[in-house]
């Protein structure tokens, strides 16, 4: 499991939440992100 900022509708404010991340299928790769940006305008 892992947090998550999710914008769950247009406008709506951003809620964390625990999600399960599937394990990534043949051709796929997962990484890790270490910071993001979210513009507000």
């Amino acid at each position: 499991m892992v947090r998550a900022a999710v914008l769950p509708a247009v406008g709506a404010p951003l809620e964390i939440t625990d999600i399960v991340l599937p394990e990534p299928g043949p051709g796929q790769v997962r990484i890790a992100l270490a910071a993001a940006g979210v513009c507000h305008s």
